[in-house]
C-alpha cells in the first residue's frame, strides 16, 4: 500500500516525533517492520526530527533507504517541541487515519490493534496506559495535572501522545485555530467524538527521558494555568479566602504560577522539509 492509498479504504499513517532517540530507534524500527507486515492498513510511516543531534536523523534515513516501507522523514534543523513534531508530521498525512505515537516504546506498535478496533466508534481514539510504570511521585503530580485540567477546561484531560486520528477530525483540527500548544488538551476540548483504548504502559528499553519531572510538571501547570486561567483563578481566590492555613498557602502558590505562566516563551514553529530519498513520494 502506498502514501497516497484511497480515502476509504481504512489506511493508517503512523506520525513519530523524534528527539534525540538514537539508541532506541533500531528497536522501533523492528517493530514498525513487524507491524507493516502483519497488517495491511499501515500505509506510510512519517518520522520529524526535532532537531536531533545524537545521530538520529542519520538512522533515520538509514532505516528508509534500506526499507521498503513508505517512509517520510521531516526536519527543520533544530528545536521545536515534540507537540510542534506530531502536527508538522499530521500535515503531511494523506491516509484515512493518523496515529501518533512516542518514539521512545512505552507504547509498543503491538498495541496499535487496540485503537483501530475502536475506529468505528469515534473521531479520536486515545489509548490509556494502564499500571503506569512510573514512580509513585510521578504518578501523584499527573492525578493533580488531571485535576486541575477538569477544574480548568470542564472536560476530561488527556496526558496521552498515543492517539488514533480519523480523516474528519484531523481536517477540522488543522484548519482551525490551535488552542493550546499541547494537542492532547486541544483534541479533548475540541468537540470531537473521543473514544479510549487501554493498553499496557511498557518502560523504556534505550535511552534516557528528555524532561525531568519536576520540568515536565511545571510546564504542565504552567499550561492550565495560561489556558485555563479565568476558572483556576476563581478557584484559588475561593481557596484563598475560605480555607485551611494549608489551602490557602496552595492557593498563593497557585496564584504565583497565573501570574507566571505569560512569561513562558512562546516562539514561531520552525518550517519543516521533506529529506528526500528512497522510498518517498
Amino acid at each position: 500500500m502506498t502514501a497516497t492509498a484511497p480515502v476509504g479504504t481504512g489506511a493508517v499513517t503512523i506520525v513519530f516525533p523524534v528527539f534525540n532517540e538514537a539508541e532506541v530507534l533500531p528497536l522501533l524500527f523492528e517493530r514498525i517492520s513487524w507491524l507493516f507486515a502483519g497488517d495491511a492498513r499501515y500505509a506510510r510511516v512519517i518520522f520529524v526530527d526535532d532537531g536531533s543531534n545524537d545521530g538520529s536523523l542519520a538512522r533515520l534515513e538509514e532505516f528508509r533507504d534500506n526499507s521498503e516501507l513508505d517512509i517520510l522523514i521531516l526536519t527543520s534543523g533544530r528545536r521545536g517541541g515534540q507537540d510542534w513534531a506530531i502536527r508538522a508530521g499530521l500535515a503531511h498525512v494523506e491516509t484515512d487515519y493518523a496515529l501518533v505515537s512516542d518514539a521512545d516504546l512505552q507504547y509498543d506498535p503491538g498495541d496499535f490493534a487496540a485503537l483501530l478496533a475502536r475506529a468505528a466508534e469515534a473521531e479520536i481514539v486515545f489509548a490509556i496506559r494502564q499500571k503506569l510504570a512510573f514512580s509513585l511521585a510521578h504518578r501523584s503530580l499527573r492525578r493533580i495535572y488531571v485535576w486541575l485540567a477538569w477544574l480548568a477546561y470542564g472536560c476530561k484531560p488527556y496526558t496521552e501522545k498515543c492517539v488514533l486520528i480519523s480523516r474528519p477530525a484531523l481536517q477540522r483540527l488543522l484548519s482551525q485555530q490551535t488552542r493550546t500548544p499541547y494537542l492532547p488538551l486541544d483534541l479533548a476540548t475540541g468537540g470531537f467524538r473521543i473514544a479510549e483504548a487501554v493498553v499496557p504502559h511498557h518502560r523504556r528499553q534505550a535511552g534516557d527521558s528528555k524532561v525531568s519531572l519536576v520540568e515536565h510538571t511545571f510546564r504542565g501547570i504552567a499550561l492550565l494555568a495560561r489556558y485555563g486561567r479565568i476558572r483556576l483563578g476563581l478557584l484559588f481566590t475561593v481557596l484563598l479566602f475560605f480555607g485551611p492555613t494549608g489551602i490557602r498557602i496552595a492557593a498563593g502558590a497557585g496564584f504565583g504560577v497565573l501570574l507566571l505562566a505569560p512569561l513562558i516563551e512562546r516562539t514561531d514553529p520552525p518550517p519543516v522539509r521533506p529529506l528526500a530519498g528512497q522510498h518517498q513520494a
